[in-house]
């Protein structure tokens, strides 16, 4: 119970252009994670049904809004009044989230012989 009262009371205390570098960067690991499971999933088990293809246009979107707020938090930063040499933590969070967001639009493209396209037949009355 303690050790929860401390984390929401560092949550409380964190400000808002901290907080946008801390969830991008959490975003930016875990979408790592992601693309690496696809990457099993596709080059070495060969299953696509493991893979994240189901939701792909989801995982998309997370990735340009972690992107997206790893910008937001530079430019608070620097807004603030930090200087470009201090800012490296923001940095940091916009280089990872782009580069994952590069990583994953490079194993779409590359696998995408492996994709399962379903359409539905549509009647049309005749």
């Amino acid at each position: 119970m303690e050790r929860d009262c401390r984390l929401l009371s560092w949550i409380a205390k964190t400000s808002k252009k901290e907080l946008y570098v801390y969830v991008s960067l959490v975003l930016g690991f875990g979408l790592f994670v992601v693309v690496l499971w696809d990457l099993i999933a596709y080059a070495f088990s060969e299953r696509t049904e493991l893979s994240t293809q189901n939701v792909t246009d989801a995982v998309l979107v997370v990735h340009l809004i972690s992107f997206f707020l790893g910008i937001l938090g530079f430019v608070y930063s620097t807004q603030a009044g930090k200087f470009y040499k201090r800012a490296k933590l923001e940095l940091y969070a916009v280089a990872l989230n782009f580069l994952v967001c590069v990583l994953r639009f490079t194993l779409e493209i590359s696998f995408i012989g492996y994709r399962r396209e379903e359409y539905r037949n549509l009647d049309s009355g005749k």
